[in-house]
Formats: C-alpha cells, sequence, structure tokens
C-alpha cells in the first residue's frame, strides 16, 4: 500500500492531478488534504500527516483512532 498525501493548494500537484499520475500505481491511495498548502505549513496539517504515517505503520500506537498525542505527564 502506498499512501500519498497532496496538499489542496500544493504548488505543483495538486489532488486530482496526483490521483492521475498514481493511477498506475495499483495500491495506491491518494488522499487530498482540504486547506493544506506545500510543504505543509501550519501544525494543523503536520499533525494531520504525522498522524496519518502513524496509522499507517503502527496504528497501535495512537491513543486513539484519530490523533496523535498532544499532552505527555512531566
Amino acid at each position: 500500500m502506498l499512501k500519498v498525501l497532496v496538499p489542496e493548494l500544493d504548488d505543483y500537484l495538486r489532488p486530482d492531478e496526483a490521483r492521475q499520475r498514481f493511477a498506475r500505481v495499483p495500491k495506491a491511495e491518494v488522499i487530498g488534504v482540504d486547506g493544506a498548502k506545500h510543504l505543509w505549513v501550519g501544525e494543523k496539517y503536520v499533525r494531520l500527516v504525522l498522524t496519518e504515517i502513524v496509522r499507517t505503520v503502527n496504528p497501535a500506537a495512537l491513543r486513539d483512532a484519530d490523533a496523535l498525542p498532544d499532552t505527555w505527564a512531566d
């Protein structure tokens, strides 16, 4: 499985074009990220990308089904 996260407002490759380009890769899943800009500017989008990476490689590490923890004990 190849997950391809593509920012909606990317400078070079937008989600619709990415879907066309990756169509030849049978196990590619293109995920367009609404509102995200090139280089994943902003904590909200970086967090989303990191969560998706963890969900793919080690889903048990997620505290709940949707997000990485954002607090920790001292």
